[in-house]
Formats: C-alpha cells, structure tokens, sequence
C-alpha cells in the first residue's frame, strides 16, 4: 500500500512538473530584441549556434511588456522589416499568456510616411480583437504534439498550427527546442513556416517556406560562455564578473575622445557579453531571473542617460535616427524592469547598493527621458496618446513613490497626453501638479525649465480650469513661489470662465490682488463676488472683507459688513455651542456605553452535535452558553452535554500515528460535558445603548471536561504476557485557551450571535476500571505502565501522557434577554 501510494505521488509530481506554460518558450527572459540573419543552409543540422549568416539582418522582432490597468502584463510582440538603411516596425501582435497557452489580445498595423532617403513611422493603428484565438500551445508532455487553428490579424488567413518539441543542438549542448509549424488551412501545396524556441531564451530561428530558406538568430551573446564554464562558476562569481563587465561599460561612456562610434561599438560588444552571461546564469538559476534582469537594467538607466543627454548637448536630438537609438533601448529597459517593485527590494539587498535610495529614483528619470524622447517624434496625436497610455496610468498610480523632481517632470508630460487625448480637465489638473512641485527643482534645474515654466504660465491663465479646487491649487501654487502676478492672473481666468465663484476662492482672489499692490482692477471683482455672499463669511473672513471693502472706498460701502460682523460672532458662538453639546452628549452616550451598560443572552449550536448519519440520538452533543456583558468585560459560562456520541479520535488530538486502525472502530456511546468558563476583555461598537451593541476582544477560556464510554473486551500484552480485559473508560481533560470571540446583543429583535477563535494547551488522562474475563481485577498502574501494548491505540498510554494543543472555532445563535 505504502509503495503504491507513494508512485502515486510520485506520477502527480511528474504531471505537475510536465506542465510547460508557453510564455517561457516564447518570452526571452533577459534580451528583449531578437535579430534574425539569412543563413546559408536550407535545414536546421548540426550546431545552430554554428550556422554561417551575413553581417546584415534581414529580420527582427521586439517583445514589450505592456502593463494593463489591473496590474497584469500583456506583451506586445513586433515584427520589423528591412526598409531604406534600416528596419522599421511592420505590425505587432498583443499576447496574452496563460499556463501552455498564448492568445491574441489585439493588432496594430504601423503605418510609413515617405522621407526623402527612407521611409519612417507616421502612425501605429491598433484593433482590439473580440474573440479570443490561440496563437500558441506548449505540449504538456515532451512526445505529445498539439495542433489548433487561428486567424493571422496581419494577414486575415486562416490557419493550422501544430507544436512539438525536438532535441537539437545549441552551443554544443543538446536542448529541447518548441518548434511550430504555421501553414494555411488551405491550400495545401503551400509550405509550412516553422519557428524554432529555445526556452527562456526565445526563438532562435525559422524557416520561411520549408526547405528553401533559414533564419537563425544572433546567438554571439550566447556562444561567449560555454555551459561547463558557467556550471562552474559560483554565483559569487558569476555576479562578480557581471559586475566586471558593468564597470568597463561605463568606463567606455566615460570616455571623452573625439570616436563615439568606436565608443559605441566597445560598449556593444561590452553589453553582448553581459547579456550573454545573465541568459547563461538565468537558465541555470530560473529563481534569480528578476535580479537578473534588474542588474542587467542598471546598465541601460546609464546607457540611455548618456545617449539622451550627449545626444541633446550636441543638439542632434531632431534627427530621427537619435530618437530611435535612444527609444529602442528605453524600450528595452522598460521590458527588462517592467515595473516599479517588479524585484520586491529585499531581494536586491547585498547585491547593489543604495537599493532604498535608487529603487525607484532611477526609474522615473528614465520613464522622463522615454516620455521627452517619443515627444521628439512627429507623430499623430493617437499614436502619441497611445504610447503614453500605460506609463501615464502607472505614474497615476504610483505618485507616492516618486520625488518631486520627477513629479514636476512627469506631470508636465501627464498634461500633454491628456491634451492630446482631448480630456481638457486633466490636463488642467496636470498642469497644477506639474507648478506644485516646480520648487523641488534646484537652481540649475530651475534655469533650464525657464521656458517651459512661461508657456505653463500661459496654459493656465488662458485654459479653463476644470473645477474650482483645481484652480484655487494653482493660485495657492503660483503664491508659494512668491509669483503673485500670476496667480493673479490665474485667479481672473477662473472668474473669467465662471468656474471660481465660492467664499474660498473670492477670499484668494481679493487677498492676491490687495497684495499685488491693491489692484483696483482684479481687486473690484473679486468684491463683486463677494457683494451677496457676507452672510456666509465667519467672522474673521468678514474682517478681512473690511481691508478690501476700506481700500475700495468710497466706491463700496462698509457699513452693512461693519454691522454683520457681530452677527456673524454671535452665529459662530451659537454653532460651537451647539457642536460642544453634541460632542459632550456623544462622548456621554459612548462613555456610558461602553462601560457601564449590560447584555445578558444564552445560545446553542444546534448543528455541531446534528447526526447526520442517523445512528444514535439526533443530536449527539449541543453547546450551551450564558453570556453577560459588563461594561468591557463578558463573563461567559459554558456546557457541552455529549448525549451517546459515537467517534473514532474524539480525545487523541491526532496522536494516533500507527498506520493500524482502531480495532473496534472507536469509542462507543461517550456520555459527560465539557464544562467552561471565559472572561473577555472587549471593544464595545454601539448604534445605540437600548437597541444593540457589537462586543470585539479576547480573553482567557478555562475548560474542564468528564466523560464516560460503554465497556469494552480488548486485548493487552501485560508484562509479555497476552490477555483479554473487560475496561469502563472514564475520561477526563483540562484545558486552557487564549479565545478571541465577537458579540452581537439585539435588544430590539433579541438576536444573539457569538463567533469564536482560539489556540490553547491541555491535559488529559484515561482511567480504566479494567478486570480480567474472569472478574479479577487490574491495577491501573499496570495497565499505565508503558510496557503495556494494547491492540487497540485508543489504549496506549503515550496518547494520554503530556500536554497536547488544541484549536477550537464556532458560532452559537441565541436570545438577547437584557
């Protein structure tokens, strides 16, 4: 039995472990673009990482990460062409990915628009697709082949698919390979294109019609470091040398020559073989492979700084190509870290440092630069927008962890995708934000956003504001940077568009334009708001109201809010009078409540003892419970009748270990009570004293608990010596728990419901009664001594000896009486 069971287990391991999910064969893990070169071969034999290809590309594809509004991933996959001197995105595909199965989400098509040496990327136009296709299925099983059909989005035809594995060889290492056949569902005289996956690292080569033409990856990175040498690296080591690699990287960009293009290249082959050792020790150590790639995008925070702002110091920033650099690896990192706490930050402590510092820091700079780098595109509003979509929503989302330095940076770009997007408001809201944190900003930082800082200005004097607080924030924003002016400015649009018109704001617009060098002008609206709205103001508002209305004079007269002001004191007295009343009432009411108020109710669990089997009494034991609520504390007194209760284990807790069942099937017609006492110490929620009260807390639970069991023939080895006994158990336990219990007392319906918790410890001990067939009695000290084996491990005396733990939770239901 026990070798059966454990092949069983066995098998179950071995099913649970077959099951492939498919987005590790079809996601690389650490190098986010794949370029596929034309090789000289027609099939796939010998060492594919051998295979000869030109030095020109003739294919790539991209894998982005894309982070949905409900914090899950969908990758978008795109498939570039070779156009001009370069390769430009053709379409992409939006995947989902779920256990051994990857389906089609959306479709974008890119669209050109002709330059005079090439064409570039005007537009990208995207479809959501209705109904769910699969593109791809692992096989859960290295024979099993899978076969499904699907609809290609980029070329509208139907098509057959079937996925299996095959041993293949890669850098001299026999690896199991995905390989899927795509061909047409019809017309079958058309040859298949098949697409090779290695997993965790991604596809590794195709074949466009079958037998004619191969593709094989850049394996380079890869074909660095052999599989034995990584094996005997420890990771120490490993870390240590890709720390190495990180350091001669930034020694390149360091450099100050007049040959970035040899810097450039240095720097490439520098991250090739960075590259090619994570996706080594990644394969290894599949655990490690967030580290990986957040070590691995350190790098690109230093590469893509460098690009951006050498590239902007030298003002090349408006040829197309620099963007493009600078987008494809921010395009890379984003893939690479994908989120913010994508690698929790425990996990990163010793192995870089300044983790709490630079954690999140790093990340939004370079979400900046990505935002600032695609503005430099000209490209349609809807492609911009959708761009931005997903960043822009994470920013939302993660406020709280980015400084104010890049606050003012993002926000500034918030309001620009929400303009494009024709959302006025929260652009108008961004545009506040971004002014809110413009004084994190250093004196540097201050001077190079001059002009940026002018044309905001200018947005919000001249924009409407999309409500009043949004536009009182950017008043009380532009007074802390002592820029009065405009937020006088600012103040007049509001009451130009008829969006400020409360007390609050007309109080801001009056205090801006007094200080302002009393602008009679900005000063005599903000009176006339202020006209029919003083039997509103407190009194230290009417006050204040006086200065302006003084400074005004004679064209407005003071005196009805010289005489309004005592109203408004006697009216403000009245009001907190009343509050303190109220206050002291509630504080009285609660007070009295919670600690001289009482409940009294009893309850039962008709259901815990219910026999549902139908042998024996219909309900073989039923809890009871009085509870009295004083104040804080509940006293609650407990019994627990067992009425001819048949079990197995009712009193072992689990101490019956033996593979050999019980030889009589357990203890027969138990008769006793537990009996208990409990005091708690409560936290008392209260609608009202006379109606009902809710009672939260924990306390001790004290138990005492005899019983009594029919007699029994068993069969003991006394002293080596076997014989039949006749036993009457008598039982007893002792039991102390730490309980926590929620009350519910209705006065007015006379509900009761009480719930409870708890762990505790216990003791408990076994009496015999026992005498021979022949009516001889037996000490009970015999039968105690563990040398004593009984074939019933009810019996045994190690199951009565010591402390055992206990958990115990429930509900009872009763009557409210007081």
């Amino acid at each position: 039995m026990k070798k059966l069971l454990g092949l069983a287990i066995l098998c179950q391991f071995l099913v649970i472990n077959a099951q492939e999910n498919a987005i590790n064969f079809i996601i690389p893990k650490v190098n986010a673009v794949k370029t596929l070169y034309s090789s000289g071969t027609k099939s796939l034999t010998g060492d594919i990482a051998d295979l000869s290809k030109p030095d020109y590309s003739t294919q790539q594809i991209e894998y982005q990460p894309q982070l949905e509004a409900d914090g899950s991933i969908t990758y978008k996959i795109i498939f570039y062409k070779a156009n001009g001197v370069g390769m430009l995105q053709d379409y992409a595909y939006f995947v989902n990915f779920s256990g051994n199965k990857a389906s089609f989400k959306g479709y974008s098509k890119y669209v050109l628009k002709t330059q005079l040496f090439s064409d570039d990327i005007a537009n990208e136009e995207y479809t959501a697709l209705n109904n769910e296709q699969q593109y791809y299925i692992v096989p859960s099983e290295s024979y099993q082949t899978t076969e499904w059909t699907y609809v290609d989005p980029a070329t509208k035809l139907e098509m057959n698919a079937k996925g299996y594995y095959k041993t293949m060889t890669v850098n001299g290492v026999d690896e199991r390979i995905f390989v899927v056949e795509h061909s047409k569902k019809s017309g079958y005289s058309d040859k298949a294109r098949i697409e090779y996956f290695m997993k965790n690292y991604g596809i590794i080569a195709t074949q466009a019609n079958q037998g004619e033409i191969v593709y094989i990856t850049d394996l380079k990175p890869y074909k660095l470091y052999s599989k034995s040498y990584i094996d005997n690296l420890s990771e120490a080591d490993a870390m240590n040398k890709g720390w190495d690699i990180i350091d001669n990287i930034r020694n390149i960009m360091d450099q100050t020559d007049s040959f970035p293009e040899q810097e450039e290249k240095l720097a490439k082959h520098s991250m090739d073989s960075l590259v090619g050792l994570f996706e080594h020790l990644m394969r290894k150590n599949i655990e490690k492979e967030k580290i990986y790639r957040y070590v691995l995008s350190l790098i690109y925070d230093d590469w893509t700084d460098e690009y951006y702002y050498t590239a902007k110091r030298a003002k090349r920033l408006k040829y197309s190509y620099e963007n493009k650099r600078v987008l494809r690896s921010l395009n890379n990192y984003f893939f690479l870290r994908l989120y913010p706490g994508y690698v929790p930050k425990a996990e990163l402590k010793g192995i870089v440092t300044k983790v709490d510092e630079n954690f999140y820091k790093m990340y939004w700079t370079n979400l900046f630069i990505y935002f600032n780098t695609v503005a430099e595109y000209a490209v349609k509003q809807t492609y911009y927008v959708y761009l931005f979509k997903d960043k822009v929503e994470l920013v939302e989302r993660s406020e709280s962890t980015i400084d104010g330095k890049n606050l003012f940076l993002l926000h500034s770009y918030l309001a620009s995708y929400y303009g494009y997007k024709g959302d006025p408001a929260k652009a108008y809201f961004n545009y506040v934000l971004t002014l809110e944190n413009y004084k994190s900003l250093t004196n540097e930082e201050k001077d190079l956003n001059m002009e940026y800082m002018k044309i905001l200005m200018k947005k919000m004097t001249e924009e409407k504001p999309s409500n009043e607080a949004d536009l009182i924030r950017g008043i009380n924003a532009a007074i802390s940077l002592n820029d009065n002016i405009n937020a006088l400015k600012i103040a007049d649009n509001g009451y130009s568009n008829g969006v400020g018109n409360s007390v609050n704001f007309s109080m801001l617009f009056a205090k801006v334009a007094y200080e302002n060098s009393v602008d009679k002008n900005y000063l005599r609206k903000a009176m006339q708001l202020m006209q029919n709205k003083i039997s509103e103001m407190k009194p230290a508002q009417i006050k204040e109201y006086l200065i302006y209305c003084k400074a005004m004079s004679p064209e407005y007269d003071c005196s009805k809010a010289e005489a309004e002001v005592k109203k408004a004191e006697k009216r403000e007295k009245e009001e907190q009078e009343k509050k303190a009343k109220e206050e002291k009432k509630k504080s009285k009411k609660n007070n009295y409540s919670s600690n001289r108020a009482m409940n009294f109710a009893i309850a039962a669990n008709p259901f815990a003892g219910l026999n549902i089997s139908g042998n024996g009494h219909a309900f073989n034991f039923l809890p009871l419970s009085a509870e009295l609520r004083t104040g804080v504390i509940i006293h609650e007194l407990r019994i627990n009748t067992f009425n001819g209760l048949d079990a197995k284990n009712r009193f072992v807790a689990g101490k019956l270990i033996e593979n050999a069942p019980p030889k009589n099937g357990g203890w027969k017609n138990i008769r006793g009570a537990d009996y208990s006492y409990g005091i708690y110490f409560v936290k008392n929620k209260m609608s009202s004293y006379k109606k009902n009260c809710e009672s939260l807390g924990g306390g001790l639970q004290f138990l005492y608990g005899s019983f009594t069991t029919n007699p029994e023939k068993i069969n003991v080895t006394m002293k080596n010596i076997p014989t039949i006994i006749n036993v009457k158990p008598e039982i007893n336990r002792y039991e102390v728990l730490l309980n926590y219990k929620l009350n519910i007392y209705d006065r007015k319906t006379h509900f009761f419901f009480t719930t409870f918790w708890g762990l505790g410890a216990g003791v408990r001990n076994i009496k015999y009664n026992a005498t021979q067939i022949v009516g001889t009695s037996i000490s009970e000290g015999d039968l105690k001594d563990n040398k004593s084996v009984f074939d019933d491990k009810r019996f045994t005396q190690q199951n009565w000896t010591g402390y055992y733990f206990t958990i115990r939770l429930g509900f009872r239901f009763g009557l409210t009486l007081f």
